[in-house]
């Protein structure tokens, strides 16, 4: 037959000692093959010691040295350099091929239009397959995994275990590419997947087979059978492809990747739920190893993306390696992070102002009387009849801005909002601003709408956790007191104090408020905001009750228009509102308010299906709904969803996560959710940029505990997760997407790693926080007569409370 008389050099690269069994089986069963080779190479990569055992020991092999860079591309690359077969055949030192190996490869070279052939790389686990490790994850551990074809076909790349080519091709593209692939143990590869596609880049009508009869058997040690091995394997796997798309470019370099993972990874995900539902062990977590392994390499191929905090050195060109015969032809030719004390340039403390549309504009001064700082800067949140219409950058360059300038600087940015707010109020539309203002010569809707419901205003419990901050907490507390809603109460949660002055604080000076108000202290003392809340919830007494944090200033309208915002649909079960910040004087908090903070100003309704925005990943994303520290729910709604979490939220060890997790459980409990943002409190930022660190990893593991809270509730979303999968990525890293667009080119790259880094472990650390909580009782609730609708009591009182 025509291929018996092709000559093949086998290649095998050697770098450790600890493989020498290995290596002899490996080499064994190339003596051992029905088609012999005409030579068999072993490459040793710059380990002296093995090189003379090597040459010592091995028979009828020419063993050699690696003379290139240390690593597996270089090795391979002297293989080749001492190769005088027509057919380069590789296979790695932890494999041994079946007898008919060579025999099976060779029969597709009778097709000059194939350039290389590979096979079948079959696992030879050390021990028991892990129940939990995905056959679509094979190629963790070096081996053929499921989405590959199941009979010969073409393929974009062979895998490196067991491949073979043209020995004329590599001198045309040169070898493997150095810099890339293997080096020692590190866990990173697609060096073959490089050259592969260079190969068909460089002659588009050719092709690369597979042949799955063409089989080796690779050893899996059982240090590779372990999860930390599969989370570094799929990270440094991201980092590679991100090196292959830089060299080859995205297109070609992702394009079975995009395959594998609309089509391959969704049905391994619905695999594991039939199997889980046939009561066959693992089904579960091989789906969620899936999911896991899929946003870990993500990970690793965007921080090893150029510009990326990982991106890897680029890698020098391949060397063209000389042949004895005709060469074929052409057909055509680490950013060093920010730490917690490097000083950051260019930021301007900004002074920020409120500005009502209604009443004569002010003058702007650029002084801060109570610390003498001179601002170049103004930020002025533009309201008109207390509705917030946006934000106006003022530029401080005298000390003073006079009305006319602020009214010209104002109606330059806010001029359509402004007219569209006037729209809603039933006002005629301005022609522009003055300095007098916009005086309104009837009752605006919205104030009307406000004075109605004041006349018969429901009853409204208020919690403030806290923790350990009482010189933050009466600023909170007074803002409350003072606002203008008839009666409320404020419950006060002492969350796990380490002394009791913030009882004492609420003694000395709440013992006495206004008419309508009242003050009560609740001391709960298992950790967590969402144990705080739920303590709060138990003492609730009216029928609707608002959340919000003790290092806020609420605005004196914030009450009454949350409770407003109830009546924007016919089943509102929550409301939410905005968040602006009460100080922009560091870098730091600059940067939190790009994090995205704000939601903007325009009132938005939430449910299931009629109001549903366009994010394909409506409701899990559910960030855009509103923060923890300004909404409000019917208690009865929240009461009957079980309140929140215990094991989410600030102080557990899911570190945040529990609002978001009740906003999904409103949206999915078909309950309508108002976004309001009349309703503003003013919130004091971090102003430490190590503090912010702290807060962005908290941020990312608050997510995905959350996510993994609505997993663990219903499994059956896992398949609801895998569809969205592809779009939550591209929300998730892409710089385009909703998620980033507000960052600006100064926003640091290691708050987004951090980020990122918690997103990887938030789904573990809500597991870890469920067993830490397991014995903590469910919410109970108090008897119905004890929440109420009626004004409450004008006697204050001052209670404490301990739970078992």
């Amino acid at each position: 037959m025509q291929e018996q008389k092709r000559t093949v050099s086998v290649i095998i690269c050697a770098y450790t000692e600890a493989r020498w069994p290995e290596l002899q089986a490996a080499v064994a069963s190339i003596h051992a093959q029905s088609y012999p080779a005409q030579e068999i190479i072993v490459v040793i990569d710059h380990n002296a010691s093995l090189f003379t055992k090597a040459s010592a020991t091995l028979t009828g092999v020419a063993v050699i040295e690696n003379q290139e860079e240390r690593g597996l591309s270089g090795a391979r690359n002297s293989g080749i350099a001492a190769a005088q077969g027509e057919i380069l055949a590789f296979m790695d030192e932890d494999a041994v091929a079946e007898v008919d190996w060579l025999a099976r490869l060779l029969p597709a070279y009778q097709d000059p239009a194939v350039l290389g052939v590979g096979g079948a790389i079959v696992a030879r686990w050390a021990g028991c397959r892990p129940g939990w490790f995905p056959q679509e994850f094979d190629w963790v551990v070096g081996c053929t995994y499921r989405g590959l074809p199941a009979t010969t076909a073409p393929v974009r790349n062979l895998i490196g275990c067991n491949m073979s080519f043209r020995r004329e091709v590599f001198a045309t593209v040169g070898g493997f590419r150095n810099g890339m692939g293997r080096i020692g143990a590190r866990p990173v590869g697609c060096e073959e997947t490089e050259l592969c596609i260079r190969i068909r880049q460089q002659w588009p009508h050719t092709t690369l087979h597979y042949e799955p009869q063409a089989r080796v058997l690779h050893y899996v040690p059982q240090q590779r059978a372990t999860w930390g091995y599969f989370r570094a394997r799929c990270y440094a796997e991201g980092l590679s492809k991100a090196q292959v798309a830089h060299h080859v470019g995205a297109d070609q370099g992702l394009a079975s990747e995009r395959t594998y993972t609309l089509r391959t990874l969704p049905l391994g995900v619905l695999r594991g739920l039939v199997d889980l539902f046939r009561l066959e062990g693992g089904g579960l977590l091989r789906a969620l190893a899936i999911i896991a392994g899929l946003f870990i390499t993500t990970l690793g191929y965007l921080s090893g993306h150029p510009g990326g905090p990982q991106a890897m050195p680029q890698s020098a060109p391949p060397r063209k390696q000389a042949t004895t015969g005709e060469d074929m032809q052409p057909q055509s030719t680490v950013t060093a992070n920010l730490s917690a004390d490097t000083p950051v340039e260019n930021f301007v403390p900004t002074r920020l102002l409120e500005i009502e549309l209604s009443h004569p504009l002010p003058t702007v001064t650029a002084i801060n009387p109570d610390t003498g700082y001179r601002y170049q800067r103004g930020l002025a949140l533009v309201r008109l009849h207390e509705q917030p219409v946006g934000v106006a950058e003022l530029t401080l360059a005298t000390p003073t801005l006079e009305p006319a300038s602020v009214a010209q600087a104002i109606w330059a940015t806010l001029s359509e909002q402004i007219i569209a707010q006037c729209q809603v109020e039933g006002l005629p539309a301005p022609g522009g601003l003055t300095a007098a203002g916009l005086p309104a010569l009837m009752t605006p809707h919205t104030v009307q709408a406000r004075q109605t419901l004041l006349k018969n205003a429901p009853f409204v419990s208020v919690v403030v956790a806290t923790h350990n901050r009482v010189d933050s907490l009466p600023t909170a507390l007074d803002s409350l007191l003072a606002q203008h809603y008839p009666h409320f109460e404020i419950i006060v949660v002492d969350n796990a104090p380490k002394d009791n002055a913030t009882a004492e604080l609420i003694q000395r000076r709440y013992a006495t408020v206004p008419a309508g108000r009242q003050v009560r202290y609740v001391r709960e003392e298992r950790p967590g905001l969402a144990m705080a809340h739920n303590s709060g919830l138990r003492a609730v007494r009216a029928s609707i009750v608002a959340f919000t944090d003790d290092d806020v200033r609420a605005d004196p309208h914030w009450l009454a228009e949350l409770v407003r915002g109830f009546a924007a649909g016919d089943k509102v079960g929550c409301v939410t509102g905005m968040i602006f910040p009460a100080e922009l004087e560091t870098a730091a908090q600059g940067w939190i308010e790009q994090f995205g903070f704000s939601k903007g100003f325009a009132q938005r309704l939430y449910d299931r299906d009629t109001h549903r925005p366009a994010n394909p990943l409506h409701p899990y994303t559910a960030g855009v709904f509103g923060s923890g520290a300004n909404m409000a729910f019917r208690t009865e709604t929240l009461r009957t969803m079980g309140g929140f979490d215990p094991a989410l939220g600030a102080g557990s060890k899911a570190m945040g996560g529990d609002d978001l997790e009740a906003f999904f459980q409103v949206i999915m409990n078909d309950y309508q959710l108002v976004y309001q943002p009349s309703a503003i409190v003013h919130h004091w930022h971090r102003r430490d940029y190590a503090g912010l660190c702290r807060q962005a990893y908290g941020y990312g593991v608050g997510l995905t505990a959350y996510l993994m809270k609505t997993l663990w509730e219903r499994p059956s979303r896992l398949l609801d997760f895998v569809v969205r999968a592809p779009y939550g990525l591209y929300f998730t890293f892409s710089k385009a997407s909703p998620k980033h667009q507000k960052k600006a080119t100064s926003y640091p790259r290691e708050l987004t790693r951090l980020e990122y880094k918690g997103m990887l472990y938030g789904p573990l650390a809500y597991l870890r926080s469920r067993w830490h909580t397991r014995h903590w009782p469910a919410l109970t609730l108090p008897s119905p007569q004890n929440t109420t609708a009626v004004a409450s009591p004008r006697v204050e009182a001052v209670s404490s409370h301990r739970d078992a």
